[in-house]
């Protein structure tokens, strides 16, 4: 199983590029000019970049879930 999740509310997303600058290997523009992530689920490999895509979105709709213990890292 791999070891944590991204929860994305898209509806949130103001399309500011904050988490593709922060993580282009996981986070790309969308024609409807919103952010999306390509791969959900991931292991620590990926964390930082995530976590760092997660904590530049200005309007907070990213958050980390470690699913080992469901808890939410932002």
């Amino acid at each position: 199983m791999v070891k944590y999740k991204i929860e994305f509310e898209k509806d949130k997303c103001i399309g500011a590029r904050s988490c593709n600058d922060k993580c282009s290997s996981n986070w790309e523009m969308k024609e409807d000019g919103k952010s999306e992530y390509k791969i959900e689920e991931f292991d620590d490999d990926q964390l930082e970049c995530n976590m760092n895509a997660a904590k530049a979105c200005p309007v907070k709709a990213i958050h980390i879930i470690n699913q080992e213990n469901k808890e939410k890292l932002i």
